[in-house]
């Protein structure tokens, strides 16, 4: 899991094929049941999308990813999404030092 900052909030991220293996995590909820620990202290878990050139780095937040997902990120406090859309951009995405 890595520490990051997204769009100005601090979270855990953990990216598909590096800390989740297989394909049993489809949903935020699988995660949820997977990592209780993390769930204590960052409870609203969304999904997140790279880019068609860039696999490292979302371009978007969701609660739900079909393709081009790149893993899940966990913040202590909900994203609110605008006008009933399903996503959110992402502005800015940094990840931090342990």
């Amino acid at each position: 899991m890595q520490k990051v900052k997204i769009n100005g909030t601090e979270g855990l991220m953990l990216e598909f094929g590096v800390d989740i293996h297989g394909g049993s995590f489809r949903k935020c909820d699988d995660l949820r049941a997977a990592f209780p620990e993390v769930v204590k202290e960052f409870p609203y878990v969304y999904m997140l999308r790279h880019g068609e050139s860039d696999w490292t780095e979302p371009v978007t937040i969701e609660n739900f990813v079909c393709a081009n997902r790149l893993g899940f990120v966990a913040l202590k406090y909900p994203i609110e999404f605008p006008n009933g859309d399903k996503y959110i951009d992402v502005k800015s995405f940094k990840r931090l030092e342990d």
